[in-house]
């Protein structure tokens, strides 16, 4: 597997966990004991923080659009009634 592909692996077994947090530090373990395919190293520790960095990345990005999708029905409601008061939103 590339390291985009292991991010995305690990990004949907951390969203489809009921315990985050345990499923994360099980992943950082797997992290830990990867070797490259070709020669069965183990991978290097630049590899190891691209892929938590990219990881970190991705659940960023989803946490934020997930709390923006929540929010925007209240979100709407606030613009409203700022622009009813006279306000810019």
């Amino acid at each position: 597997m590339t390291l985009q592909e292991l991010i995305i692996k690990y990004r949907g077994k951390i969203l489809a966990s009921k315990d985050k947090k345990a499923t994360t530090v099980e992943i950082i373990k797997e992290i830990e004991k990867l070797t490259y395919s070709a020669n069965n190293q183990p991978i290097s520790a630049q590899d190891k923080i691209k892929i938590l960095d990219g990881l970190r990345k991705q659940i960023l990005t989803e946490s934020l659009e997930h709390f923006a999708q929540d929010n925007k029905e209240y979100l709407e409601l606030i613009n409203q009634a700022i622009k009813a008061l006279g306000g810019k939103q």
